[in-house]
């Protein structure tokens, strides 16, 4: 996923063609706006999930109460199973 933002982002900004989304001759391929949405998605995806990792990190450093609760979570839930 990376890779593709990578690409996304040099052909928004220098006008290249990594993703192929155009002929050579520079004529737009049907799907073009719809590359453009998904890709909008996934950043923003991204970036929610490294936003709320971080969270998630920042609270279990702070909070050691807080680690032993999730991972008794997952005992009870895998003994569940």
């Amino acid at each position: 996923m990376i890779w593709e933002i990578y690409e996304y982002s040099i052909d928004y900004f220098f006008h290249t063609n990594m993703q192929k989304f155009a002929l050579e001759d520079g004529t737009q391929l049907i799907g073009q706006h719809a590359l453009a949405d998904t890709m909008k998605d996934l950043i923003v995806d991204c970036i929610g999930a490294l936003v709320f990792s971080v969270i998630g990190y920042i609270a279990v450093k702070r909070d050691s109460k807080l680690k032993e609760k999730l991972a008794l979570k997952v005992i009870k839930k895998r003994a569940e199973v």
